[in-house]
């Protein structure tokens, strides 16, 4: 028996961009030379479709996802007041932020705990972003009901401000917020 609230067309997109993602770092590792065999075989095929298309798919899709459930959450009146949110995300995302970047950074040598403060270590930089389009759109919950109009002209200067440098201080993985809260806003 199926629950009324399953969303099955999101959690196959869920899967696909997950499985994708991963594709992108396994791949990944053998541009970093750790293979040199398949090197030349990387750069000529899997370097192109890897970091041209499927990481550019995947990663908004992913956000998209996110910012979908989230406003899907809040409709069904799961976070009602600003508190248990911030509890709940702090402990789902960004404990294991801090977990397993210092596990990375003790395993390679480079132990700087402090890089953690500034936005994000290596491919973990997404946990601190995704807490704050959390946090973020918690204080736009009511963006739903705003003129359509006025909505669509917001998420275009999204867009638009996603393709400018980085304009939000590296604290935390806000400065990411500007390149990425536009897919998450609009999956809501």
């Amino acid at each position: 028996m199926k629950s009324k609230d399953f969303l099955q067309d999101i959690s196959v997109l869920r899967s696909l961009s997950i499985i994708a993602v991963v594709f992108f770092h396994v791949y990944g590792m053998m541009f970093a030379n750790h293979f040199p065999a398949t090197k030349e075989l990387y750069h000529s095929i899997y370097f192109t479709f890897n970091n041209c298309w499927i990481i550019n798919i995947a990663m908004p899709m992913f956000v998209f996802i996110s910012g979908y459930l989230f406003y899907y959450q809040l409709q069904k009146g799961k976070y009602p007041t600003f508190i248990p949110l911030v509890k709940k995300k702090f402990t789902r995302i960004l404990i294991p932020y801090f977990i397993f970047s210092l596990i990375m950074m003790a395993t390679t040598g480079a132990f700087h705990p402090l890089e953690l403060l500034h936005g994000g270590y290596w491919h973990l930089w997404f946990l601190p972003m995704i807490f704050w389009c959390f946090i973020i759109s918690y204080f736009l919950k009511g963006i739903a009901n705003w003129n359509k109009g006025f909505l669509v002209a917001f998420i275009i200067i999204l867009f638009a401000i996603s393709l400018l440098d980085q304009i939000l201080p590296r604290i935390m993985g806000l400065h990411n917020i500007t390149i990425w809260y536009c897919w998450f806003l609009l999956g809501g």
